[in-house]
């Protein structure tokens, strides 16, 4: 694996993936404890060599065999195959001739550690082994010869690549080119073991340490690559052009500063046995008193007016909430106010092309001013910036309910926009009457619109129902929406069970799926092929515990920056495992 010339699209050379892609194949299992909502994965010291000036810039980390084996067993287990691990186990033996993995520690992380200096980056593969003579003499067995590359590096000559290896104390290092295994880490245990201590595959990005000059190539190919799109339209003003140009200026300094502002960036998968879910997680740090770092911020001491229209027990449910921190805003004001103002120049131009329908001059200047009250909402929304949204779906009796809500500094706007858009609308013949003033709550305005489905959507009528109902509620300060018969009644004791809940959020944002409450909507669409496995899939959820066909997203804050998990629950995947066994006795007549 040669030292080479920095390209930031192409870090690992392909033969590495691949060999990194073989040692995930066979020994991949899933497994590791969870990581803690409160504190960011904490990352290798990034010291650099001190003979070869190389620095640590990523690690990738796969767990250690009997963690990543105990979790074959346990996900083996939930498909009705307790001994997969066994099953693996015998194949190893069948492959090694009956020895099995010799000289593999199996309680250490397999992985690959990434380095650069200043102009080159250089991958290592690392196995926790140490007999390497011991490995080789199994290599033998399948054909393949060892061959001495000198400097105690052994070459290995595979059908469409060659490896090279070489000793290190209780690891061998692996790389496709012999002068790569020059800058072989002092301690792989010390860099992978913070990711393999926490996920079961995972990677960790040290952005502080990836070279300036690589850095700045990254920009320099963004703004490149902006620029071939910033050449004048046909038909867009010089106005508009010189506002699109110097917004995509600002975007690229401001994505610049993110950059220069990120710390580290981990992803990693994680399967818990003990918690009982599946983990995706992606988790961002920053360095402190960045711009990012600041956006960070808005995550801090955040509360909800909006919490009953965060229905945990509904089919889909969604709470999220921040407070940009008001430098942050002022850094951001000159984008903001460059890009509402091409919005507003657009949209205007829009209307007066718009020629499907046909429109008087008093007619687009009535959308005109419907589109200038939405921009007028949008503006100070963001210079106030505050967001608070909660909503959910769900499926009572077969029929839908949406309800949702947002905090807006000036609801108002979006009102007389909606009465603007209506008074155009109503001069179309098949545009139902807004029945203003419909209901109210008190301070709470309520207009209700019913919309006839086409005839095209009629196969949808026994969830939305014949006719659609859309109330629409606006509040001194948030706007309110809802769909479904019960669209109103919904909609009241949302708002009155926010009122009793406003408080403190536990997470920034939280989303929530339930899996068989969407799959009971779906089944009686479903063709003959996929309504066995459906019928299966919500046979098997009846006899699990309640929420455990639950996948669920988060934000959570933690030191310096934030953390995204998408997390499954166990029943999803002892559901499956149930309806891949019904199906296999389907197929064998009914014996399995």
């Amino acid at each position: 694996m040669t030292a080479m010339t920095f390209q930031p699209k192409r870090w690992l050379p392909l033969p590495l993936t691949r060999a990194m892609a073989l040692i995930v194949a066979l020994t991949l299992g899933l497994g590791a404890s969870p990581l803690s909502a409160q504190t960011a994965l904490a990352p290798p010291a990034p010291a650099a060599d001190a003979q070869t000036g190389m620095q640590t810039i990523a690690v990738v980390a796969l767990n250690g065999y009997d963690d990543l084996l105990a979790d074959v067993n346990y996900i083996g287990g939930l498909f009705g195959r307790p001994e997969s691990g066994q099953m693996i186990e015998g194949m190893v033996a069948m492959f090694t001739q009956g020895r099995g993995i010799v000289g593999l520690d199996k309680s250490r992380p397999i992985g690959v550690v990434v380095a650069a200096d200043g102009d080159s980056v250089t991958p290592v593969g690392c196995l926790p082994i140490n007999d390497l003579d011991a490995v080789l003499e199994i290599v033998e067995g399948f054909g393949v010869m060892p061959a001495d590359a000198g400097d105690g590096v052994t070459e290995l000559e595979l059908p469409d690549q060659t490896l090279y290896l070489k000793s290190g104390g209780e690891w061998v290092f692996f790389a496709d080119n012999p002068d790569a295994l020059d800058s072989t880490p002092g301690d792989p245990g010390e860099l992978l073991g913070p990711v393999s201590a926490e996920y079961d595959l995972g990677a960790m990005a040290m952005v502080q340490s990836i070279p300036e000059e690589a850095r700045e190539e990254l920009i320099d190919a963004l703004r490149e690559g902006m620029e071939m799109g910033l050449q004048q339209q046909p038909g867009e003003s010089d106005e508009q052009h010189e506002l699109r140009v110097k917004l995509a200026e600002i975007q690229v300094e401001q994505i610049s500063d993110m950059i220069s502002g990120l710390d580290v960036v981990t992803v990693g998968l994680n399967i818990d046995a003990e918690g009982q879910a599946t983990k995706l997680d992606l988790s961002i740090t920053a360095v402190p008193d960045s711009m990012i770092h600041t956006a960070f911020k808005s995550y801090d001491g955040i509360e909800t007016n909006q919490r009953g229209f965060h229905r945990p027990d509904a089919a889909m449910t969604l709470l999220a909430a921040g407070t940009n921190p008001p430098e942050l805003i002022e850094q951001q004001r000159e984008q903001l106010e460059a890009m509402i103002n091409m919005f507003r120049k657009q949209i205007d131009q829009a209307i007066d092309e718009q020629s499907e329908i046909e429109l008087s001059a008093e007619q687009r200047e009535t959308l005109k001013s419907a589109a200038a009250d939405m921009m007028d909402a949008y503006e100070a929304m963001a210079f106030a910036g505050k967001s608070d949204l909660g909503g959910s779906i769900e499926f009572v009796e077969g029929e839908l309910s949406f309800i949702a809500a947002a905090t807006l500094e000036k609801p108002e706007k979006l009102e007389s926009a909606l009465k603007k858009l209506v008074e155009v609308l109503e001069s179309e013949p098949d545009f139902p009457a807004m029945a203003w003033d419909a209901d109210s709550l008190g301070d709470v305005a309520m207009h209700r619109l019913s919309v006839p489905l086409p005839p095209d959507a009629l196969n949808a009528a026994p969830i939305l129902g014949e006719v659609v109902d859309f109330t629409i509620g606006f509040g001194p300060n948030a706007v309110y929406l809802a769909t479904g018969p019960k669209g109103a009644e919904d909609m009241k004791a949302a708002i009155n069970a926010s009122k009793s809940s406003a408080g403190p959020l536990e997470h920034p944002a939280e989303m929530l799926i339930s899996v068989d409450k969407i799959l009971r909507v779906v089944e009686p669409y479903a063709d003959a092929q996929a309504a066995p496995i459906l019928d299966s899939l919500m046979t098997a959820f009846e006899e699990l515990p309640e929420d455990s066909d639950q996948i669920s997203f988060r934000v959570i804050r933690i030191d310096n920056g934030a953390l995204l998990r998408y997390e499954i629950n166990e029943g999803i995947l002892k559901a499956a495992g149930k309806a891949v066994e019904a199906q296999g006795r389907a197929a064998a007549g009914g014996d399995f």
